[in-house]
């Protein structure tokens, strides 16, 4: 008789142990059934939302995580400063440089300053990284179109449509200015601007102005492309095109 009930009471126990799997199963089907929904633009329920949706701060106030003062010594502010030292991806170009004229363009508004003796410097601190060929020539051209036509002209006379309104003051010619600068010191002019000329640093990357500059320098008929210079094979470069 104990047995008997021995064992009724682990037919009991498995009994209840089978349903509770049972119940559970049926349980998280309908919890996830819950979750779904017909809109498919939404997520459906966020269970755990304040791990899903962090609080949003502007960029310029103040962040307590930070401090509590963003007007006194504390720098409470949203926006942050980069750590000092860092380097913004891609500023750097992808491939090893060890050249240092070639690298000094890349980070030349971190080591050299708009001044007059930096200008003059560039002539010997700066090296174009890329060999004038037909792509290199090919993205200069756009971007000269873009950035440099309106004032410099086509053929760079100064006869751009901007001087030709007299919007603008007259531009110097390619063939009167370029022979007496270095690339170096169009690299910078064009970093931080030069006269009536503004920086295009914010939207022209330093592999950029170095292509542009091989494009002026073709259509003046300056640099490598001077009468009596090989365009194929400029002095050493480093960096081929990506």
């Amino acid at each position: 008789m104990k047995t008997n009930n021995k064992l009724k009471d682990n037919h009991l126990v498995d009994m209840n142990i089978h349903q509770f799997v049972k119940y559970s199963l049926v349980g998280a089907l309908l919890l996830a059934l819950a979750s779904c929904g017909s809109d498919n633009r939404t997520p459906g329920r966020t269970f755990v939302p304040d791990m899903a949706y962090s609080r949003a701060y502007e960029t310029y106030t103040k962040n307590p995580t930070f401090g509590s003062d963003s007007l006194a010594k504390v720098d409470s502010f949203e926006a942050r400063k980069p750590v000092t030292g860092t380097i913004a991806r891609g500023i750097l170009p992808e491939q090893l440089v060890e050249d240092e004229k070639v690298l000094a363009s890349y980070l030349y508004k971190s080591y050299s300053e708009n001044t007059d003796s930096s200008y003059n410097a560039a002539t010997n601190n700066l090296k174009n990284p890329f060999k004038p060929e037909k792509d290199v020539l090919d993205r200069g051209k756009y971007i000269y179109t873009i950035h440099c036509l309106v004032c410099h002209g086509e053929k760079g006379m100064g006869d751009g449509s901007i001087v030709q309104t007299e919007a603008y003051p007259p531009v110097p010619s390619y063939a009167d200015r370029l022979p007496t600068i270095s690339e170096g010191q169009m690299f910078h002019s064009i970093t931080y601007g030069k006269n009536l000329m503004g920086s295009y640093s914010y939207v022209l990357s330093a592999e950029d102005r170095w292509k542009v500059i091989y494009y002026i320098q073709q259509i003046a008929k300056t640099g490598p492309f001077a009468a009596g210079v090989s365009a194929a094979a400029p002095a050493d470069t480093t960096v081929t095109n990506n």
